[in-house]
């Protein structure tokens, strides 16, 4: 999979990729960086370099044995990094931080109305 990119907030479709075990060869750049673990589960290229790109693309289309390595190394970082049961304590754990903020603020101001926090106690 290719994402030639100059920034991404952080890219699904390479995580997408390397869950059906394939390599990601993406840029260097804000967000993409963080999808791919280089040399290991894709391959990274400075932004805005087009040949950089082919010469990767390149690199694993004649690399079968390392390709099927990339892949089968980026399905096992996406499962150990973004499965389900992880992403959605991560989520709740800081909802929790806000929630404990605000309740430290006593209330919450929304337009006309103020949110009485203290259920979350």
């Amino acid at each position: 999979m290719v994402l030639p990119t100059w920034r991404e907030g952080f890219p699904n479709a390479a995580l997408e990729a390397a869950a059906t075990g394939v390599p990601v060869i993406t840029t260097h750049s804000t967000g993409s960086r963080d999808a791919v673990v280089p040399e290991v589960t894709g391959l990274l290229v400075p932004p805005g370099c087009p040949q950089e790109i082919c010469e990767a693309v390149l690199k694993l289309l004649r690399a079968p044995d390392r390709r099927q390595r990339m892949g089968n190394a980026a399905r096992a970082w996406v499962a150990g990094h973004y499965e389900d049961g992880r992403v959605l304590g991560l989520t709740v754990r800081y909802y929790k931080t806000l929630i404990s903020w605000a309740v430290g603020h006593e209330t919450v101001e929304t337009g006309e109305f103020a949110t009485d926090l203290s259920v979350f106690r």
